[in-house]
């Protein structure tokens, strides 16, 4: 007994899945995996459309923990927000700041050490707007930029969401 048929028109779709998932999964050394997946493509194929959501901005991140980097990057991108560079040295930090194109910064107060105000002043004199990310409290915030909205670390998204939203607000 044959497990799978050939597709009709009404499984066109289920078809190209197979095609991409065979291509993307099937280089030998996973034949067995592949073997099984026509019976299964209908229940997979819901798994693997998603859909694009319109990109609320784009945002360029600084903070030198890898771990809470990747939470912050997480929460953008729930938030609708694409990542437009990130990076954890202040060095690479000045470069991005004078290079790239973003709609928003979120700078951490203390990178390895190093206070964010060059960077900050670069955002500045690019007309950039920016939120700092702060474990110190508002007296951690260089004190030229104590006017600037600051996350008080750690943060939840609503914060976050609430932060970007009046920031960029007020940037327009």
């Amino acid at each position: 007994m044959e497990l799978w048929q050939a597709p009709t028109v009404t499984q066109y779709d289920a078809a190209l899945l197979d095609i991409a998932l065979r291509d993307f999964f099937c280089d030998g050394a996973l034949a067995t995996v592949c073997d099984f997946l026509p019976p299964i493509l209908p229940a997979l194929q819901g798994l693997y459309m998603t859909t694009v959501k319109p990109s609320a901005g784009s945002v360029f991140l600084v903070e030198d923990e890898a771990m809470i980097r990747m939470m912050v990057v997480d929460m953008l991108e729930e938030l609708g927000f694409s990542v437009a560079a990130e990076t954890g040295e202040i060095d690479e930090a000045i470069k991005l700041a004078g290079t790239t194109e973003f709609d928003i910064a979120i700078l951490d107060v203390n990178v390895n050490g190093r206070v964010i105000s060059p960077v900050a002043d670069l955002l500045k004199a690019r007309n950039r707007p920016f939120i700092f990310a702060t474990g110190y409290g508002s007296q951690g915030v260089p004190e030229d930029y104590r006017d600037r909205p600051a996350l008080q670390k750690p943060f939840q998204i609503e914060s976050l969401k609430d932060a970007l939203d009046s920031t960029l607000r007020g940037a327009a």
